[in-house]
Parts: structure tokens; C-alpha cells; sequence
């Protein structure tokens, strides 16, 4: 993510989630805050006119060697294409590529999709974070994973990733499916 895209990554964000995140967060984490790294995938215009979209977000924190998740997002025209997995994902790669050994973050309690994903990714429930979400209380739940720096969690993440690709490649909507690659 790059200052130039905080403004669409707030658009999405706001079709996202009740209480978005204001802008100068972002701006504040990409410009002093080192610890904070943020990624977008983009939807690539057919022709070489206009400026690419973006339609989805993710960001996590480095602190010391755990990469903890602070946000992701995808516009809701542009889900079910498997780019939330592709930005977790690509968000889990840098981290181990940043040496982090470990990964947290809080999910809400009743967002069964995103828990799938992320225990798909090995994530395990380790607590509960009580009324956690502003607008209506709700918990949050706790989920980690240890160990992404060892062997058995690149093995596994190296096939998750092969699949995903796959996958990603047979996308059933190619127009609306930005070209791989594109989380920056």
C-alpha cells in the first residue's frame, strides 16, 4: 500500500466493516510507524487507460518476531474470488519473510468465514477478548499460530499457497480477478 491508495483503501474499508479505520491511520503507519506493513490487490483496468482499483486491503504489525493482524478487507464485489485468502496469505509470506516466528489476531466471534480461513492456515483459538468491538460489543476471539519459521508451516503453507494460485488462475470471473501478484 502506498499513500496514493489510502483513499480508495478507505472507501473499501467503509463497505467492510461499521467502524472503519480512519485515513490518517494509515497515512500516520505507512509514514512513521516501521513495525506496520499494509497491502492492497488491485483491479487492473482491461485497457491501458485509467488508473487501477483498489479492492481489498490487509495490514499487520512486526512487533519483536510476532507478525500480529491488524485489518483486512475485500470490496463485496470481489469476494468469494479467493483475494481475502490471497492478501492473508501474501500478508503471512512477508511476515516470514521479516523473520517473524508467530502470528496473532482477533476475529469477531460470529465471522465464521474469516475463522475458516485462518485456521486453514493453521490458526488455533488461544482467548477471548470480551465486548472488543465498538459498535455492538461483540467478543472478540483470539487466534494464533506458532512457528511459522519452522519447516512443517512452510511445507504446509507452500502447498496452501500452490492451491490458492490454482485457483486463482481458474477464476470463474477473470474481468473482475486482478492478475496475481498484485498485493503490494
Amino acid at each position: 500500500m502506498a499513500l496514493d491508495d489510502v483513499d480508495q483503501v478507505v472507501a473499501v474499508e467503509k463497505l467492510c466493516f461499521p467502524l472503519p479505520w480512519p485515513a490518517q491511520t494509515y497515512r500516520r503507519d505507512l509514514s512513521y510507524n516501521g513495525p506496520a506493513r499494509y497491502l492492497v490487490v488491485e483491479q487492473v483496468p482491461p485497457s491501458a487507460r485509467g488508473n487501477p482499483r483498489v479492492v481489498g486491503f490487509c495490514g499487520y504489525w512486526l512487533i519483536e518476531d510476532e507478525a500480529h493482524v491488524s485489518t483486512i478487507g475485500v470490496h463485496p464485489d470481489f469476494r468469494g474470488l479467493g483475494l481475502g485468502e490471497y492478501l492473508f496469505a501474501s500478508l503471512l509470506a512477508e511476515a516470514m519473510e521479516r523473520r517473524a516466528t508467530s502470528a496473532t489476531l482477533e476475529v469477531r466471534l460470529s465471522n465464521l468465514t474469516a475463522q475458516r480461513l485462518y485456521r486453514k492456515y493453521g490458526f488455533e483459538p488461544t482467548g477471548r477478548r470480551r465486548r472488543y468491538y465498538r459498535d455492538n460489543h461483540e467478543d472478540a476471539l483470539l487466534m494464533g499460530v506458532d512457528s511459522i519459521d519452522g519447516e512443517a508451516y512452510a511445507a504446509r503453507f507452500d502447498a496452501l499457497w500452490r492451491n490458492l494460485m490454482q485457483r486463482l488462475a481458474r477464476s470463474p470471473t477473470p474481468d473482475k480477478n486482478p492478475a496475481a501478484g498484485a498485493a503490494s
